[in-house]
């Protein structure tokens, strides 16, 4: 399995017809203070598989780190993957929310997803101190 797609966004859905909406894919945040939390994110992935993986149960990870290596926050989870038609992929389009992901300092983070201990994608994304001017 591969993850030919994977970013941040503000906001992402799936329409009836299958369509993947996402809204706002940035790379960049600021905050005033520190430790600093950002308020609403999505991580935005398609996982796309082979016909031969069908019905196959796999391990899918999501790491934050920072760049030190220190681990911010982790999320496993399972799935089957589902029936493939003949001779087409296996697509699966997920949005994982998150909300209040803990941001501790300014520095550079990068979301890791990791399929059955195997690293498929890297999320870059910088976090810097915004200044705070007050008006005259």
């Amino acid at each position: 399995m591969e993850v030919p797609l994977a970013v941040l966004a503000d906001a992402a859905n799936v329409s009836r017809e299958g369509k993947l909406n996402i809204f706002g894919i940035f790379n960049r945040l600021w905050a005033i203070k520190f430790p600093a939390k950002h308020p609403q994110a999505q991580l935005v992935m398609v996982f796309e598989a082979d016909a031969g993986e069908a019905e196959q149960k796999k391990t899918v990870g999501v790491l934050l780190r920072d760049s030190d290596g220190n681990k911010i926050l982790g999320i496993e989870g399972e799935f089957i993957l589902p029936k493939a038609k003949p001779g087409q992929p296996i697509r699966i389009n997920h949005i994982l929310p998150l909300p209040g992901v803990p941001l501790p300092k300014p520095d550079d983070y990068v979301f890791t997803i990791v399929v059955n201990g195997e690293t498929k994608a890297r999320v870059p994304f910088g976090v810097a101190q915004a200044k705070l001017e007050l008006p005259r």
